[in-house]
């Protein structure tokens, strides 16, 4: 029982950095383009604990860890779907911090920065669990023999020709059984 408990918490664990830089990927590249967000929150259901932030977006921790989700100024929704009266009733500098108001490419970047943040961390892990822990690898070595096998002979099973370098030049470079000194003086 405590092996599945433990197999739990560290799943909910996972879940929560995985939610939390997913969230956080729509969230940093909101701020960049000019968007306010009003809440940022892991978890879903009532709030744990939570806090304001300079910029007035409210930080929250709920108690159920399986999601999460960044608003913004304009979601009147949970959908987050478009109020034309709501836009309409902005004034005009609370219209360029809404999400609704911005460009295609910004709206595009907003949505698919969550994924990219998903994808960076997923790098990130992989790497540092390759440069920590290390790849499973099978040594290249030969405990036994197997008898009468193709390693158990001393000849080459094929009969094909065996490759040999090519003679070399009288006087080059010392070969097996000459010295340096017989060497410079053949040359000579």
């Amino acid at each position: 029982m405590s092996e599945f408990l433990g197999s739990a918490w560290w799943w909910i664990v996972s879940i929560g950095v995985l939610v939390t830089f997913h969230e956080f990927g729509h969230f940093w590249v909101a701020r960049r383009f000019g968007v306010r967000v009003l809440r940022f929150s892991i978890g879903f259901g009532r709030e744990i604990f939570g806090f304001y932030d300079r910029y007035g977006t409210r930080w929250r921790f709920a108690w159920i860890p399986l999601g999460g989700y960044v608003k913004f100024l304009d979601d009147e929704n949970s959908a987050s779907v478009p109020s034309r009266a709501a836009l309409e009733k902005m004034t005009p500098s609370e219209r360029a911090g809404a999400f609704q108001s911005q460009p295609l490419a910004a709206r595009c970047a907003i949505v698919a920065a969550g994924p990219v943040a998903n994808f960076l961390l997923a790098i990130v892990i992989f790497a540092l669990t390759f440069t920590f822990v290390g790849v499973q690898v099978t040594a290249p070595r030969v405990d036994e023999l197997v008898a009468d096998g193709p390693a158990a002979t001393d000849r080459p099973r094929s009969r094909r020709a065996v490759h040999r370098p090519p003679a070399r030049r009288p006087g080059s470079l010392p070969g097996p059984g000459r010295s340096a000194r017989s060497s410079a003086a053949a040359r000579a």
